[in-house]
């Protein structure tokens, strides 16, 4: 039992869970009421759906534990208590569950690209296992790179979700021309949670930089914080949300304009929560401080995927 607890924990399962509700979430709350609206159902079945999370997750689980693998040195000054990797599972063990999950990613994301008619969309798999071998390499130590690498990565679990079921669509010609008048909402609303989901983890990944700055100099590391300074890191990320809020504006005033009033409403909370991780950057002292803005940041990011519940009430 032990074991199987240590490898949820190394494959960071709550991680996964909210992977895998995001992915259904914009299915069943945007996709699946637009397609009732223009009396079809989605070409891209259950099955081939699932595949596609099961996919995702997959990959993602692989990209955790090939991070813990270069990480080990880093982790020991970090956080040498949530350390899993080289504690309860040898190094060759994470390797060998590396590349199993990898495998059984890619064959699902393969037959899931194959139910929509585009199996060379099987490539956003091969694409997302690579940038995450290379983050973890060497792109996580690297200025800026390695966090606009996991910002594209966190926003391409709804970006593949929205790819997959668009060219599934797009090779059903009735149903797409059945779905046609429906089509700006279906790119306009997977858009929005693409670039929420973007610069929520930016900030985000930023911040876990500020708050793993000593462990990084060790490994001699060359992120945002360690080159320019906590300071400079938290006005950065003060500049950062500012952007994202006026973002959120122009998006609630667009989620009014086509009759979502209550998620309008609702992401004023998610305002305020960016607003909070903002300035709990600016004012960290520690790295407790900016530990607790790093969960605020995670809060906002799963409070603002949660909103799409109140889209789909938009459609009733």
């Amino acid at each position: 039992m032990t074991l199987l607890k240590n490898l949820f924990l190394l494959m960071r399962w709550p991680n996964l869970l909210i992977t895998g509700i995001s992915m259904y979430l914009i299915r069943y709350a945007i996709f699946i009421p637009l397609a009732d609206n223009a009396g079809i159902s989605l070409p891209l079945s259950r099955v081939a759906f699932s595949l596609l999370v099961f996919g995702v997750i997959c990959i993602t689980a692989a990209g955790y534990i090939i991070n813990d693998y270069f990480d080990i040195k880093t982790d020991e000054i970090n956080k040498p208590q949530k350390m899993i990797l080289g504690k309860f599972f040898s190094k060759s063990q994470g390797i060998s569950l590396y590349i199993s999950l990898n495998t059984c990613g890619i064959v699902a994301g393969y037959f899931s690209a194959r139910a929509t008619g585009y199996p060379k969309l099987v490539f956003v798999f091969f694409i997302a296992a690579a940038l995450l071998w290379f983050y973890s390499v060497s792109y996580k130590r690297r200025f800026l790179i390695g966090n606009l690498a996991i910002a594209f990565l966190s926003s391409l679990v709804i970006g593949i979700t929205w790819l997959f079921e668009l060219f599934a669509l797009l090779n059903a010609p009735m149903d797409y021309t059945a779905m046609i008048s429906d089509m700006f909402l279906f790119n306009r609303l997977s858009w929005f949670f693409i670039i929420f989901a973007f610069i929520i983890t930016l900030i985000r990944e930023i911040i876990k930089d500020a708050e793993d700055i000593e462990g990084d100099k060790v490994s001699g590391s060359n992120t945002l914080p360690i080159r320019l300074g906590l300071k400079t890191s938290a006005r950065i990320i003060l500049v950062i949300s500012f952007l994202s809020m006026l973002f959120l504006l122009w998006s609630q005033y667009l989620l009014m304009k086509h009759g979502f009033t209550e998620a309008a409403i609702y992401y004023f909370v998610i305002q305020a929560l960016i607003y909070y991780t903002a300035t709990g950057a600016y004012h960290a002292l520690s790295k407790e401080d900016w530990k607790n803005a790093g969960t605020m940041a995670k809060y906002t990011m799963v409070a603002g995927i949660a909103g799409m519940e109140l889209i789909m009430l938009g459609f009733k």
